[in-house]
């Protein structure tokens, strides 16, 4: 019984670890966390976790880059517009 009660709390221990690093992630905080120590179910989960949060900042830091190559095309495009507008309106 001792036994069965030591593993039911190292796995509710774990359990909720990873639902404080959900919960972390899910309001924006995507740093990495420390590794998993578990070589089970919940280790592994708690790796796959930690590999979806690095793609994660991967995507939305591409995601960023590609917002400020169009934010300096639209400023080109719109400056561009007004030379032509006012060369237009010397005519």
């Amino acid at each position: 019984v001792a036994v069965a009660w030591l593993l039911a709390r190292d796995a509710e221990r774990a359990v909720a670890h990873l639902a404080r690093e959900l919960g972390r992630h899910a309001s924006g905080d995507l740093r990495r966390g420390a590794p998993p120590v578990w070589e089970d179910e919940l280790g592994s989960l708690a790796a796959r976790l930690d590999h979806m949060v690095a793609s994660l900042g991967s995507m939305i830091a591409g995601v960023r880059g590609t917002a400020d190559r169009v934010e300096g095309a639209a400023a080109g495009i719109a400056q561009a517009s007004q030379r032509l507008l006012a060369t237009r309106e010397e005519q």
